[in-house]
Formats: C-alpha cells, structure tokens, sequence
C-alpha cells in the first residue's frame, strides 16, 4: 500500500511476524499432516516445489529477432515524431519559417504533415526536394489529395517545361546519367522560369524538404510558382551537416530558424557514432536505446566475390534468421552505384536486389542517392573514397564539378550514410576504413 511505504522495513518485518505466529499456532495444534507426517514437520521437497510452481514457476523467455525489435522501436519513434506536430501548431500563424535540424530529428514527417494540413485547409499546395527517390516514397504515405503536390525539383522544372510545350529529357529517365550537371543545375531551372512565363498555373503555398540542398539561383525560380512570391506561404526545412554539395546554404528567408534538437529516428547506440560527425550545438539522442553499431572486417583489396560472400552471410543473418523483411534492408556504397563491385549483381541469398526504395527486395544504391531516406537496417559498404584522400574526387571528375573541400564533402557523405539507419547498422570494411569511420 502506498501508505506503507515510508515505513517499509517494519512493515515488511510485520508482516513477516504475523505469518510465522499463524504458522507456529497451526503446526503446535497438529494442523499440518501430510499422510502419516508428525505434526511440527517441516515443509518436505514436494511441498516447496508445489508452493514455488504456483507462486513463481518457471518461465523460458526466448529472445526477440530483429524484425520483432524493428517493429517495436518504429512504433515507438512514430509517436515521438507525432509529438514533435506541436511545432506546428505553434507555426500556424507564421506564413514563412525555416526548420532546422539534425539527421533523425523528424523534418521531413514534420514538412510532410504540414504540407498535408495545408492542403487540407485549401491551399494549393507544393512539397519538393531534390531527392527523386525521396519524393517518391512520400507519394506513397499520404493519399492522393487533390490541392497537394509532391515532385522533387527537377520533375517539376520538367513538367512545367511541358506544359509549355518543350520536350526535355526527363530527368528520371533511363538515360539521366548522360546528362550534364549544367543539364540539371541550370538547364532545367532556366526551362521552369521559362515555361512561367506561359503556364498560368501557380501554387499558395510551397514546402521544401532538404532546402540546404537548393542552389541559390534555384530560390527564385521556385518562388515565383507561387501567386504572391513576396507573401504567399513557404516553409524550408534544412540541416546543414547534409549541405554536401555547396560552400554555404543559401535561402530566401531572413529568419532565425526554429531548431529541432533530438534525434528521434536513430537509436541512441547508432547515434553516439553519428554525434562525432555533427557540426554544431543541441543534437541528442532521443529514440530507443538500440543494439551497437557491428563492424564487418575484409581484407584489403576486396574483389566482387569476397564482398558478395560477406553479404550473403549478413543478409541470410538478418533475413532468415532474425526474420527482417527485404523491404526493411538498403545496402549503401560509398561510391557510384555503376561502380560499385556490386553493380549487376541482381540477387543475395536469394533475395533480389533492387534500386527502388519501394520494391520488396533489399534496396541497393548509392549514399549520395539514398539522401534523405530511411531503413530500419543499413549496411554500409565500399567506403574508401569517402576515407582515403583524393579517392572521392576521382571519382566524381567525371560527374560533377566539386566547388568544396573534399574533405568536408566526404564528411557529410558519411554523415548522410551513418544516419540512414533507423535500427541496426552494419559498417563493412577493411580495418584503416573501420578505425576511421569510429573516429
């Protein structure tokens, strides 16, 4: 009783008492006989066992698998990110905000479900990034509704372009990888404020998810899709630790940001790991407390069947075993998905792999293309261009022009992939890449 508890000693202590004076009276009376047992006997084997299996049996408690783990902690994240809304009821009435945060702190649900109320109130209503993958996992957790429109930034240049009339390559297409980074950094971009000029279709309000993503030039186009570019509704959710392709992130905002400081989706061990690449103040770890960060070791020099055997005995752990659905599994290279040693492998262990967050294989991509994404088990691989000096410029010569320190560049990419993981990380390597990657 809780009255008790400020006395819990003589309580205990009395209690104690009270029993043994009952059993005392019981056993000098001759009330306790068991056959032809004298009365005063103690309590035989069998009498203990008897008391023991009612009060207190035995139970064998098996341990949960993964996927009985992952469900529990997803749960246990959505309704902390749910709490997180709050913010936007206190944002209701401020028509244009900034929204910082960390990996993990829950800006994307948050830009999502503003966007969502928005529309709902009437508002037409735009969501964009600059992640095609990303924009198209979104569409697939919110009904259709008919003033809301999600579509990552250079589909939307390419629609519009469309709509007045210019046939572009699309920029989704099969052959994306042939185009230039001047076809999408300025091309593009150009063919939007164009097609403007003609298309009278605007929106009320736009929401943008990975904002530190956005060139500055961009900011203008975009602006003007909305009927008032000077008034109408813009929020701008960021975090500038995943600022990895410019010098500085540029907005149309004069604002103090609202900054969101705990890290929600990550669990608390992958998050102590991916603290140490944090650049700034107010990031801690609030999700679930999780296993640690494993550490797979190959030997220098790995060859494609090397790196496959390993994976095939990872992934029969965690699928098979620990029960994980494929769907729930993305593999990460650090370097271009078409070069990786993994590129035209189509299956592990007889699951099938795929380039499609959405698909029910496990996903295989890039670090660069999984920005922004999510999976309850991420297994970095091939990561020495983002470790060893002047390996990451290599390999992007050909691809894009670097305006920053590959230094800072191959730090955020690490950032990027260590907070993919939303319960289980796998880091696999040789040992220089391990030991750098812990810091």
């Amino acid at each position: 009783c809780h009255g008790d508890m400020g006395q819990l000693g003589q309580r205990i202590t009395g209690i104690m008492n009270y029993w043994q004076g009952i059993w005392q009276a019981w056993r000098n009376t001759g009330g306790y006989r068991q056959g032809n047992a004298a009365a005063g006997q103690e309590l035989s084997a069998l009498d203990m066992k008897t008391i023991i299996d009612y009060l207190a049996p035995t139970m064998e408690m098996k341990r949960p698998t993964m996927d009985s783990v992952i469900r529990a902690q997803q749960e246990e994240v959505v309704h902390l990110t749910e709490k997180q809304f709050a913010l936007l009821n206190t944002l209701s009435r401020q028509r244009r905000s900034l929204i910082s945060g960390g990996a993990g702190t829950g800006k994307t649900m948050l830009a999502l479900e503003k966007a969502r109320r928005l529309a709902e109130a009437g508002y037409r209503t735009l969501f964009t990034c600059t992640n095609r993958l990303l924009a198209e996992n979104l569409r697939t957790q919110i009904p259709a509704m008919e003033n809301l429109t999600i579509v990552h930034f250079h589909q939307l240049c390419h629609q519009w372009a469309a709509k007045a009339g210019n046939s572009l390559p699309n920029p989704d297409g099969a052959d994306q990888r042939q185009q230039s980074e001047d076809f999408f950094n300025v091309q593009l971009p150009d063919y939007l404020l164009q097609a403007l000029e003609v298309v009278p279709d605007r929106f009320d309000a736009i929401v943008v998810d990975e904002g530190q993503d956005f060139f500055a030039d961009w900011w203008a186009v975009l602006l003007l899709c909305l009927q008032d570019p000077e008034k109408d509704i813009l929020y701008i959710f960021y975090d500038q630790n995943q600022n990895i392709w410019n010098e500085k992130a540029h907005f149309p905002l004069d604002l103090e940001p609202f900054v969101l400081s705990e890290n929600l989706r990550n669990t608390r061990q992958i998050h102590q790991l991916l603290a140490g690449y944090f650049k700034g103040e107010d990031y801690n770890g609030a999700g679930p407390e999780g296993s640690a960060v494993e550490y797979i070791e190959t030997e220098d020099n790995v060859d494609n069947l090397s790196l496959r055997s390993v994976l095939v005995d990872l992934v029969k752990k965690i699928a098979v075993k620990e029960k994980v659905k494929p769907s729930d599994i993305v593999i990460l290279t650090g370097k271009r998905r078409d070069n990786s040693l993994l590129s035209g492998v189509s299956e592990l262990a007889g699951y099938s792999l795929t380039s499609s967050a959405d698909s029910e294989g496990i996903v295989f991509t890039s670090i660069r293309r999984f920005k922004g994404m999510e999976k309850a088990v991420v297994i970095l691989i091939e990561l020495d261009e983002l470790i060893e000096e002047g390996c990451l410029l290599d390999g992007l010569k050909d691809r894009i022009s670097v305006k920053i320190d590959p230094h800072v560049l191959a730090h955020g990419l690490l950032y990027v992939g260590l907070s993919r993981a939303q319960s289980y990380l796998y880091v696999v390597g040789t040992r220089s890449v391990l030991t750098k990657v812990k810091g």
